[in-house]
């Protein structure tokens, strides 16, 4: 379903409010220490909060290599605290990544055992639920408003997390397939069985030139499923135009499309 971009534009065109940002650490369950990217919106009062999951690139190769590259989570945090959201981005760092392999290739990234993307899957989740906790205690948000946004193999550690009952909203942002994880692979992750107890709004976002596997998996599992929830509009669009590379820059149509489901949902500040 295609959305209605050309009322959103108004995110597009505002300017976006200072935002502060700092490193925390946050502990989990286990002991493991995760360090996270905190970007705080400008102004007093209570604010809704997220929780952004990366994709594989920076996991593979740590946030300096790949902000040398590209991708700067601390564009993403900034422009969401910009637009009113208290940001927590966690960081994994779990796998190799061939220093002479091109960037964002599917194989320098995709490369690596089963184990290795179980794990990572896990580390997000355990790091998820330490944002939640950390959260749910920061002086500028209201806990009754988080919402779990994921990119690529985030994307992936947000609709598991998505059962989270502490959660008013998902985002989820070219999810990738991840095969090699399986049984926490986007297939299982999207069945049918599972998503019909997901009782919040969940955006999905795909482009049409991006992951072709994972986009069968989302076409044929995880938007029926999505759909058959009968919670109202099912928030989806799948044809962004370009590559998968359209979604590692918070601007366009699609960064619209994002801030006005996370307005309508968790509301300002």
């Amino acid at each position: 379903m295609r959305l209605a971009s050309a009322f959103l534009v108004f995110f597009l065109l505002a300017q976006p409010a200072a935002a502060e940002t700092s490193w925390v650490n946050l502990k989990d369950a286990t002991g493991t220490t995760h360090k996270a990217l905190l970007a705080l919106p400008e102004g007093p009062g209570k604010h809704p909060g997220l929780i952004f999951h990366h994709d594989t690139n920076l996991r593979k190769q740590g946030y300096e290599r790949g902000r040398e590259h590209g991708f700067d989570l601390k564009v993403f945090a900034t422009a969401l605290a910009g637009a009113g959201f208290v940001t927590l981005a966690p960081l994994r760092r779990h796998g190799r990544f061939k220093p002479d392999a091109a960037y964002v290739t599917h194989r320098a990234l995709t490369d690596g055992p089963p184990l290795e993307f179980r794990t990572a899957i896990k580390e997000g989740l355990e790091s998820h639920n330490s944002a939640m906790g950390w959260l749910g205690t920061h002086a500028n948000m209201d806990a009754s408003r988080i919402s779990v946004v994921g990119l690529g193999e985030g994307a992936l550690i947000a609709l598991w997390a998505a059962g989270d009952k502490r959660l008013a909203a998902a985002l989820l942002i070219s999810p990738t397939k991840l095969r090699k994880a399986r049984h926490l692979s986007l297939k299982l992750a999207s069945d049918k069985a599972r998503i019909k107890h997901l009782a919040l709004p969940v955006f999905l976002a795909m482009s049409t030139k991006g992951r072709r596997g994972a986009a069968k998996i989302a076409r044929l599992g995880l938007l029926p499923a999505l759909k058959a929830r009968r919670l109202g509009k099912v928030w989806a669009r799948l044809d962004y135009p370009g590559a998968n590379t359209i979604f590692y820059q918070p601007r366009g149509v699609y960064w619209g499309d994002v801030v006005g489901f996370l307005k309508q949902h968790l509301g300002g500040g």
